[in-house]
């Protein structure tokens, strides 16, 4: 059996095909969630975080005044309250000059690269915020990996290729100058850890594509994950594990929005390609060599690990959600 990498659909190969070539008959068991599916508030939660990124605290009389307005309305009011920088080269370089959170934007390009060095928001007085006004790349152009720690607002649309290592919880909420377009995020090729072991929590307002992560990697193991944080996206999501192999420990889901469907289908919600074995490319498409047990899972090519522990690290970053939710971190009896 073979995927077709071009025209995106299978077909059996006689040359290459064998009885002994076997794909599991029985579908796979579903268990329902039981737990209450807590909602997100996603464009409240954008201005909160862009009203506190103004050093205006959440419920205070003067926070009151602007919580009703719209997210363009902040964004223009609110502006003398950041420092502004043009460029990723000028933010690295003049980072430590300011206690401000930061806006970034530019009039000559609506798109920034992140793709080298270190961008660290925190310091000893206060965490800053990152708002991004345009499209942001994360991606690694050198051997190293790209480390970013804080917060980040992106409006416009997010994209993540390369060796990045993130502390971070970023909002990807669209252009300002589109408000009928939610922003959207791609996931490719890429290899997300933690920096100094913590993650990140992504939401994306618009679709979720997850793509041609380790593509074709056979030597499967479950340490370390090559995604590391909790993916979320108030849409639809389309995740690759065909050849790829994508391994998350955190979480992933997808809202869902009827209104439209998910990246390269015509369904609505979180749409999951996976295949268990090892997967080789050959010219134009891909071979499949199922494991010798079906129960093998650590030969499966999409794993997710769910790790509680990145609500519990990101803190003040977390969105606004319309009921409380309890989450144990250690129980200890004494």
């Amino acid at each position: 059996m073979s995927y077709n990498i071009a025209d995106n659909y299978f077909q059996r190969l006689v040359a290459n095909y064998s009885n002994d070539v076997r794909f599991q008959s029985q579908a796979p068991s579903i268990q329902k969630e039981r737990e209450e599916f807590i909602d997100v508030d996603f464009e409240w939660t954008v201005k909160d975080k862009l009203l506190n990124a103004a050093g205006i605290e959440t419920f205070s009389q003067e926070y009151e005044t602007y919580i009703d307005k719209s997210i363009n309305e902040l964004f223009d009011e609110l502006q003398d309250r950041f420092a502004v920088f043009d460029s990723v080269s000028s933010l690295q370089e003049n980072i430590d000059s300011t206690n401000q959170s930061i806006i970034l934007q530019s009039e000559d390009s609506p798109l920034f690269f992140l793709d080298q060095g270190e961008l660290d928001l925190q310091d000893k007085w206060q965490d800053k915020w990152l708002i991004v006004n345009g499209d942001l790349f994360l991606g690694n152009s050198v051997n190293t990996p790209t480390k970013v720690r804080g917060n980040i607002i992106v409006l416009g649309n997010l994209t993540i290729s390369g060796d990045i290592e993130l502390d971070s919880t970023i909002y990807v909420f669209g252009r300002l100058d589109s408000p009928n377009v939610p922003g959207r995020t791609l996931i490719y090729n890429a290899n997300i850890a933690g920096w100094d072991d913590k993650e990140v929590v992504l939401l994306s307002k618009g679709r979720l594509e997850i793509a041609r992560i380790n593509e074709f990697e056979n030597n499967l193991s479950l340490e370390p994950p090559n995604l590391k944080g909790y993916f979320y996206t108030e849409s639809n999501a389309t995740v690759y594990a065909v050849g790829s192999y994508i391994n998350i420990e955190g979480g992933l889901f997808a809202r869902g929005d009827t209104s439209s469907t998910a990246p390269d289908f015509d369904v609505s919600g979180l749409v999951i390609n996976a295949y268990r074995g090892a997967a080789e490319k050959q010219g134009g498409s891909i071979i499949f060599t199922p494991p010798s047990s079906l129960d093998h899972k650590e030969e499966s090519r999409f794993v997710i690990r769910h790790d509680p522990s990145v609500f519990i690290n990101r803190g003040k970053g977390l969105p606004f959600v319309k009921k409380l939710s309890l989450v144990v971190d250690k129980l200890i009896v004494k």
